[in-house]
């Protein structure tokens, strides 16, 4: 009915044939069923029958034109606007959406559902980033910079409300001195504070120019600025290491797709996590299983060079599934710092 209400709205005329209004239903199959939906129509005073356009001869007949009562159209409009609006956290403001054609209200009621049950569960994530804040709000980081995010945003009056960083900030990072003139630079990206600064004591000792804190999602839009920040080498690989989480996968994700070959896993990290126990929650998250299985795809083929002790990421699949994850505090500072240090003599011997 939803579509047909947008069809009939969008019909110019006053009258309409019979053609013409089943022309405006999608997916409906078979007559029985048509005309069930005509006589609640007729009920509703949406539309009614132009006697003198006799009917079409079916047992169960219906006339050959009707009249659209606009006025009744337009309050079936406003009144699907108001169950939202009841039905809707408090923070949404749906106003701007009465004056709109149907078929934009249509069009943005699923974020509209998606931002109402974040906030029933958390704060309005204010002054972040705008790929974290669409990731928080629908599970797709590139919901307000490539899709329809903003201007959902704004009819629904969060916009402003949101304070987007849209300036990333300088990226925090520890730096080898030993590889400052080297032509191919390294970098490893650590998602979480702890795991950084359990490492940046021994940068200089690994086989990396610099360690970077990711700090979650900003790092999808910070990665930029680093170059501004960092110039030296004429190369430069970044081996990322998140959470096995969906949202840690779909920043590793998401830095893929902007950055391409540039951009790794680091694999012998990942490979001790597999070690440990795995923990239960953060149902909250989501990714689609596309990008899981890339990400899973991304460490099958990423060796690094290292001994890894034949891991083999296909467990992270069912662990998702299975509602459970790893994070990167799992591992010690004793166990980070020895891949850290120790791949860098395996790599050095295997040369």
């Amino acid at each position: 009915m939803d579509t047909f209400y947008f069809n009939l709205l969008k019909h110019k005329k006053v009258n309409i044939s019979l053609d013409e209004l089943a022309e405006c239903y999608e997916g409906v199959v078979s007559y029985e069923v048509f005309y069930r939906e005509v006589m609640a129509l007729i009920d509703s005073g949406i539309i009614e029958a132009v006697a003198s356009s006799g009917t079409n001869g079916f047992s169960k007949p219906l006339a050959n034109r009707y009249r659209i009562n606009k006025g009744a159209l337009e309050e079936s409009k406003r009144n699907r606007i108001n169950e939202k609006v009841f039905k809707s956290h408090r923070l949404l403001s749906l106003e701007a959406y009465f004056p709109l054609p149907l078929e934009v209200f249509e069009q943005d009621e699923p974020y509209i559902d998606m931002i109402s049950t974040y906030l029933e569960y958390h704060d309005l994530p204010k002054g972040k980033l705008a790929p974290e804040v669409s990731f928080l709000f629908t599970g797709n980081e590139k919901w307000i910079e490539k899709g329809l995010g903003k201007k959902v945003l704004e009819r629904l009056r969060l916009w402003d409300m949101l304070a987007i960083d849209r300036n990333p900030d300088p990226i925090a990072f520890s730096i080898n001195r030993n590889q400052i003139g080297e032509v191919r630079q390294r970098h490893l990206i650590i998602e979480n504070k702890t795991p950084y600064i359990h490492l940046m004591d021994v940068i200089e000792k690994s086989k990396y120019s610099t360690l970077i804190y990711g700090q979650g999602w900003k790092i999808t839009s910070g990665l930029e600025m680093f170059y501004r920040q960092y110039p030296f080498g004429q190369s430069h690989e970044f081996l990322y290491f998140g959470d096995v989480d969906k949202e840690g996968i779909a920043i590793f994700c998401s830095l893929k797709e902007r950055f391409g070959k540039a951009i790794i896993p680091a694999k012998e990290f990942y490979s001790q996590l597999n070690r440990h126990k795995q923990s239960s929650g953060k149902t909250n998250q989501t990714c689609s299983k596309t990008r899981i299985r890339s990400f899973i795809e991304e460490l099958e083929k990423t060796d690094n060079g290292f001994n890894l002790n034949n891991f083999d990421p296909n467990y992270i699949e069912v662990m998702l599934e299975n509602g459970c994850y790893q994070p990167q505090e799992v591992l010690s500072q004793a166990e980070l710092v020895e891949i850290m240090i120790g791949s860098r003599r395996e790599k050095i011997n295997g040369l």
